[in-house]
């Protein structure tokens, strides 16, 4: 695969125990004692930009928003949200928030790719799919991010983990 070329969902080995998520990236998704959700998400890994300031106002490039959207989607299914007897979550606790980014080669610094997903699990005005995980990113409290080299280069995942810290623990948005 050519170094330069940016790697793109149809790139992706994706296990045939991950499922299609509708307008989302495959998912895996399992239970872990302690964990509220835990899931693989085969997709391209893209580090948060820089917002475009503009003299209409600031916004964030195109090709993000749509990778965070599709992350949503992902991240919603992976939290139950496509069964309706799933309740929402309490959405003013402290979160903690466990990140492992599998990939041959680190696309950019951690901390922005923890920003993509922290800004795909919250609920953005008039965008939908929203995952919902919290209502602001203020609520991830505690926050582990890794990053591990794979030898293939096809082999491109994130796994997301989320609990809340304290049930008792709200935060002021």
């Amino acid at each position: 695969m050519d170094k330069r070329k940016r790697i793109t969902r149809e790139d992706i080995n994706v296990p045939a125990s991950a499922h299609v998520v509708p307008k989302g990236y495959p998912v895996h998704m399992w239970e872990e004692m302690g964990w509220s959700m835990t899931c693989h998400v085969f997709a391209p890994i893209m580090p948060s930009p820089r917002p475009r300031v503009t003299t209409r106002g600031t916004f964030m490039p195109t090709e993000y928003r749509k990778h965070c959207s599709l992350l949503s989607a992902s991240l919603a299914y992976a939290r139950g949200m496509h069964e309706a007897k799933v309740k929402a979550w309490d959405s003013s606790v402290a979160m903690h928030l466990d990140l492992a980014f599998w990939s041959p080669k680190m696309p950019g610094d951690l901390d922005n790719l923890a920003k993509t997903i922290m800004d795909s699990g919250q609920l953005h005005k008039n965008e939908k799919p929203g995952a919902e995980l919290w209502l602001n990113d203020k609520q991830v409290q505690k926050l582990t991010i890794d990053w591990i080299e794979t030898e293939e280069p096809e082999w491109w995942q994130t796994v997301v983990r989320v609990k809340p810290i304290d049930q008792s623990k709200k935060v002021r948005l």
